[in-house]
């Protein structure tokens, strides 16, 4: 059978699930035994899915154990809005016509609030109770719908809004929690608020303290002749950075030679971001506060202000750089043999992306840059 493709057969499917749960025959199923049943296979399954989300949510049918669907008057369950009292039981008001309210005890709402849309299970039926005035008592199992949120800065929130609460104190689990919306991110499937909901859900900061970005602006663009005292200068060496294509800070740079003996000579360098960042200032503070740059799929939130993370600490090509540096000398095996660290001052002679590293590769070396790629290619290898 074909998926459905269109609204009409959309509500085709839900009247066909409907006939189904409810025949007389019918056994609780699940969704894949119901899409079986209905005989469709398993690249319509997601369309069964979505009508059983949506009967359920409109209260036609109920989830009971195992992710079964009945419906809700052949498992005791009633569909309705909670409204809580300030004790902190709650009633049930029951969306079927003619049929009664239920009584739901505080320890029975779960974490359900005032308003929302819930599924309740008959715990005891009226002619049981033990109140004054005799009503059918229940248990919250699901939450369907939550309250709707009032309005934040002049614009009311959608249903299907992601936002920001920000909740008050909340003594007692016999009252409601209470919170207020401080920022609406948007629709749940609107481009960017997955990745929005990610920087709010983690509390990553997104902005620098003042006084964080008016000390990295204190810092100079070029490397003075006090800051190379007690430095090796290896701005002669051959030395380029190799990084994704989209990549706008780069820290680390490698060099690779050869041996005439056999063998290499291999040096790593890395950024020197201490030397801009004293111990102690607002910048060191913040770093430490934040204790990395995180890298999302849309951005970077750096440690340090873009002044540094993309500006002195980057190892751009044709510039001047402070680094810390490790040599590596292997023998013709492989084998490292000894290391050696330093402080340095670097010029990378050449800023290359993995693909253009790749297409050097794969041709015959034709200058010193394709020879010494080709070096550091046998030392990886």
């Amino acid at each position: 059978m074909p998926a459905p493709a269109n609204k009409s057969d959309h509500a085709k499917l839900g009247r066909e699930i409907l006939r189904l749960i409810r025949d007389p025959k019918y056994r609780p199923l699940d969704k894949t035994e119901i899409a079986d049943a209905l005989g469709y296979g398993v690249s319509e399954r997601r369309e069964i899915r979505l009508v059983l989300r949506e009967l359920e949510q409109a209260g036609e049918i109920a989830r009971v154990r195992k992710s079964r669907y009945v419906l809700p008057d052949s498992a005791d369950l009633v569909t309705g809005t909670l409204s809580v009292n300030e004790a902190g039981y709650a009633f049930l008001t029951n969306e079927q016509a003619g049929k009664a309210d239920l009584f739901i005890a505080a320890e029975n709402t779960g974490t359900a609030m005032h308003g929302d849309r819930v599924v309740a299970r008959i715990i005891r039926p009226a002619e049981l109770s033990r109140a004054r005035h005799p009503r059918a008592e229940g248990r919250v199992i699901r939450i369907l719908a939550y309250i709707q949120p009032t309005a934040v800065d002049g614009r009311p929130p959608h249903s299907d809004d992601k936002v920001v609460v920000r909740l008050e104190q909340w003594e007692s689990r016999h009252v409601n929690p209470e919170g207020k919306i401080i920022e609406i991110l948007g629709p749940r499937a609107a481009p960017g608020v997955d990745i929005l909901s990610i920087i709010r859900k983690y509390h990553l900061p997104t902005k620098f303290p003042r006084a964080v970005l008016e000390e990295a602006e204190k810092i100079p663009d070029r490397i003075s002749a006090a800051m190379l005292v007690g430095r090796e200068d290896l701005r002669s060496e051959f030395i380029i950075t190799i990084d994704p294509d989209d990549a706008r800070d780069f820290d680390d740079a490698i060099h690779v030679e050869e041996l005439l003996g056999g063998g290499w000579r291999l040096g790593v360098h890395i950024a020197d971001v201490s030397a801009y960042v004293p111990p102690g200032s607002a910048l060191d503070r913040e770093a430490r506060s934040r204790g990395n740059s995180v890298y999302l799929p849309d951005r970077v939130i750096p440690m340090l202000p873009e002044r540094l993370s993309n500006g002195v600490c980057s190892l751009n090509s044709h510039v001047d750089r402070l680094t810390h540096s490790v040599f590596l000398q292997f023998d013709k095996m492989g084998r490292p043999r000894s290391a050696r660290f330093a402080r340095t001052v670097i010029r990378s002679a050449k800023r290359l992306t993995y693909k253009e590293a790749y297409r050097l590769l794969k041709n015959p070396a034709r200058d010193e840059l394709g020879e010494r790629l080709h070096a550091a290619w046998k030392l990886a290898a």
